[in-house]
């Protein structure tokens, strides 16, 4: 396996440990009241049936305890690492009242109108659906981890000027997000590797399990499959192409997205490298 170079695992590790130093600052989390997009670009990780620019968003706290809380923000931490924020990209991060239907947002711009960098907005009904209970072995954060690289790939395209059609935008996000998910569960960091293999294979099917078949509908994100194998690709960036760069993977995942969306499901990473 590949040491990483742009993105060191010394900053990683840290990461882990601690929000100063070298790495970003933490998002403050405790928003509140109301959003709206207000013609804003945001993007959902789930097929929604209605408009995300026309709805309402109820801030609230954050939903689980203080031990949760603090598991969540290092994942936020790892992920402007792993995408190359530094402390003025760093996105707003808040949690909202996701009662219509479990689902995450990004938005190209923070929750007061800044759209020098952009915001998260993670459903407490979505948060609790993916933390579950797998074994005794824990709460089940690589599927929330899996689902926040998602969001983090959208604030990477709206950064970039990347807006495509929907399924296009939402399959090259996933493809980030699985790049992202391989690197920061890379041998480094997980060195059990069955223990890696699980969680791979876990993550691999949230992007599974949150596709979906609104073929006539304008919000359609991809079939569990198409998501499945952009999901899959991405972590092939990774551990078979040594993609290490964000740029780097922002341009593949760029050019292959498209060809998932047409259904080729089975591309090869060398490809595209």
């Amino acid at each position: 396996m590949n040491k990483l170079t742009s993105i060191s695992v010394a900053a990683l590790s840290a990461a882990f440990l601690t929000s100063c130093g070298s790495t970003p600052d933490v998002p403050y989390f405790d928003y509140r009241g109301t959003v709206y997009l207000d013609g804003g670009m945001g993007c959902s990780v789930e097929y929604a049936a209605g408009n995300a620019s026309g709805m309402p968003y109820d801030l609230i706290a954050f939903p689980g305890n203080r031990n949760f809380e603090n598991h969540f923000e290092n994942q936020v931490l790892l992920m402007t690492v792993a995408f190359g924020l530094d402390d003025g990209q760093v996105p707003d991060v808040a949690f909202y009242d996701d009662w219509q239907g479990p689902n995450a947002i990004a938005m190209n711009r923070t929750l007061n109108g800044n759209y020098s960098r952009g915001t998260i907005l993670f459903g407490g009904e979505l948060l609790w659906r993916e933390a579950i209970d797998v074994g005794g072995n824990g709460l089940n954060t690589v599927r929330i981890a899996t689902i926040l690289a998602h969001e983090f790939a959208h604030l990477a395209q709206f950064s970039r000027g990347y807006y495509v059609d929907v399924p296009t935008q939402e399959l090259m996000a996933d493809m980030m997000a699985g790049w992202a998910i391989g690197l920061l569960f890379s041998d480094e960091f997980v060195t059990d590797h069955r223990r890696r293999q699980r969680l791979l294979s876990e993550a691999a099917r949230t992007m599974f399990d949150i596709g979906d078949y609104a073929f006539n509908s304008p919000n359609h994100h991809g079939t569990p499959q198409q998501r499945e194998a952009a999901f899959e690709l991405g972590l092939s960036m990774y551990y078979e192409g040594d993609v290490d760069r964000v740029n780097t993977a922002f341009r593949i995942a760029r050019n292959a997205a498209p060809d998932i969306r047409r259904g080729a499901l089975n591309r090869d990473i060398w490809d595209y490298l």
